[in-house]
């Protein structure tokens, strides 16, 4: 009942993950029983693993691009909390946030050094606390807002006649001066930099977000479903199936025979891990088929290696990127899955009860026409 019960959950989620695929929407949230298959959703996303099965499917038949349609505001998917994470993994947002958080960098670094420049060449009129510059050459005497000693009997700043005065006017000497930190322009600053560092702390937390996001579409990327064996051979003890530790009591009710056969079933095939792949390995086979079935002839695919056909570099050229990167992925799991299956077997297969030698060891290495 258990496995049943998982069994049925997957094929929901992945039904689920396959409209919204081919076409933005999916039926089940879409009928007068939506609130409950969004209640199934809810609970079941919380769990280890799912959210990396669900957006592994949508990732696999239609690329990011279409799933970052479906979690952007207005998307089918944009009202679920579980999404959440996932949407700051959007590639489509990068260069916004690595500019957003670039800039703000940039500015606090900027005003750091200005207040650090201050703190050097700066000080402060005893009197009203205003800031002013020191030349390294002076007499010692200053008068607040102007130079010292004016220019033809006037007011003047930095050597030139000026009408109007700055600052309080008072005159004191450097020793009676204050340091930049007791300025009026101090407390501004620290105020502007306390400011500029919230928006570069925010800035940096979207960004560490992005890359928490970008990580899990990773893992989506990925994502292999594993077989119900790795469960009981304990192999895999945080894997998708929610109901898995209920196999754990199966060796304490063997005295039931159908409970003896499941356990004999997934304990003594120790191959069974390897099905997990056999959906790549169909899609492949039909990718092969449906392609150069017509377009090579008998002798063309008996000395064509198949690594050639699945050239990142031509399948691009022919099929677009998008459909690229799918093909790569099914490509790569299907090469994981065969050669790890004729390692096990050593080569050997079971073909109409008889054991049959397989011609190759590795599958990137066999002809076009093997397939």
């Amino acid at each position: 009942g258990a496995i049943e019960a998982d069994a049925l959950l997957i094929c929901l989620v992945c039904k689920i993950a396959e409209e919204l695929s081919t076409t933005s929407q999916a039926s089940v949230l879409c009928g007068i029983y939506s609130h409950l298959a969004t209640d199934v959703l809810d609970n079941i996303m919380v769990l280890p693993k799912w959210p990396d099965l669900f957006f592994s499917v949508i990732v696999r038949l239609r690329g990011e691009s279409h799933l970052a349609s479906l979690l952007n505001e207005g998307g089918v998917l944009d009202n679920f909390d579980w999404c959440e994470p996932w949407k700051q993994g959007i590639s489509l947002l990068r260069h916004d946030i690595m500019a957003d958080l670039t800039e703000a960098e940039n500015n606090l670094r900027n005003a750091q050094r200005d207040v650090m420049q201050f703190h050097q060449h700066y000080r402060a009129c005893p009197h009203c606390r205003g800031l002013f510059g020191v030349d390294q050459r002076n007499c010692g005497q200053f008068t607040c807002g102007r130079d010292a000693h004016g220019v033809g009997g006037g007011p003047a700043v930095g050597g030139q006649a000026v009408r109007e005065t700055f600052g309080c006017g008072q005159t004191f000497s450097i020793d009676q001066s204050l340091p930049y930190n007791q300025s009026r322009q101090h407390t501004e600053d620290q105020a502007a930099l306390q400011q500029l560092s919230g928006e570069y702390e925010r800035k940096k937390n979207i960004f560490d977000e992005f890359n928490n996001g970008a990580a899990l579409r990773m893992r989506a990327t990925q994502f292999d479903v594993p077989s119900m064996s790795f469960h009981v051979r304990r192999e895999l003890l945080d894997g998708i199936f929610p109901s898995a530790n209920l196999i754990d009591i199966m060796p304490e009710e063997e005295s039931n025979p159908g409970t003896r056969l499941l356990i004999g079933i997934l304990d003594y095939l120790p191959n069974l891990e390897h099905l997990s792949y056999l959906p790549y390995m169909v899609e492949f086979y039909v990718f092969v088929h449906k392609t150069f079935r017509h377009m090579v002839t008998k002798e063309q695919a008996m000395n064509t290696k198949v690594e050639n056909i699945m050239d990142e570099h031509l399948l691009t050229n022919r099929f677009g990127s998008i459909d690229c990167a799918n093909l790569q992925h099914v490509w790569s799991k299907v090469v994981k899955g065969v050669n790890a299956f004729l390692d096990a077997n050593d080569s050997v297969v079971n073909w109409n009860c008889e054991e049959v030698n397989v011609p190759f060891r590795d599958i990137t290495t066999c002809s076009l026409m093997s397939i």
